[in-house]
């Protein structure tokens, strides 16, 4: 490999490595809060389609937005200060009308189990 390929994928492994440390420290810091989820404000929920993995783009596209009452902060070694959705233990109620985003919630959340890459917006 060319010593430029080289540098870039050194580069991304670290940032993949700091990604996977903060998802760490996140989960840790989730039980010593007695919660179970966490979603990031900001974060794109909605993917390109219902097969596909990658974040919905255009400017339909609305971040998520913690409600003020579970809305809860952590510092990550990281990336710094995180501001989000926590989810207690416990039983959660999801509620809306029609495609206002609770399907899409909770597939976020399911996939929230596996480790997250940089740019996949979540």
């Amino acid at each position: 490999l060319s010593p430029v390929c080289l540098g870039s994928l050194r580069r991304a492994a670290s940032i993949n490595a700091e990604y996977m440390g903060d998802q760490e420290c996140l989960r840790n810091a989730l039980s010593d809060r007695n919660l179970v989820a966490f979603v990031r404000d900001g974060a794109i929920l909605p993917r390109e389609s219902g097969i596909c993995h990658k974040p919905m783009k255009g400017s339909n596209v609305v971040a998520f937005e913690s409600p003020e009452s579970l809305r809860v902060s952590f510092d990550l070694p990281n990336c710094g200060k995180v501001t989000g959705m926590g989810i207690k233990e416990g039983v959660t109620l999801i509620v809306g009308g029609g495609f206002h985003g609770k399907s899409t919630l909770l597939q976020a959340l399911e996939f929230g189990i596996y480790n997250h890459i940089p740019g996949d917006s979540r």
